[in-house]
């Protein structure tokens, strides 16, 4: 059996967290939240590097595209928004 550490903890939202998800390259990790906001953090630095506006509501999920260079979003304001 393999044992975890806690490597980072990584603060920035104002609401609850409904979804992480690592980029491609596993350096950054998209969050979502019941903030209104999606947020890319980097791993390295364990601090967010991005945040994204725009949705008017809870935002549900948030991924990276396979490429990395897309975001796709969906939110309760019943929009699925692309970022880049």
């Amino acid at each position: 059996m393999k044992y975890f550490k806690l490597l980072r903890i990584l603060q920035g939202h104002n609401g609850v967290i409904r979804c992480v998800k690592f980029s491609p390259d596993n350096n950054k990790i998209v969050s979502s939240s019941d903030d209104t906001l999606i947020k890319i953090w980097d791993i390295e630095l364990g601090k967010s590097i991005q945040t994204f506006k725009g949705h008017n509501d809870y935002v549900r999920a948030a991924e990276f595209s396979p490429d990395g260079n897309t975001i796709i979003s969906c939110s309760d304001d019943k929009t699925i928004r692309l970022w880049n």
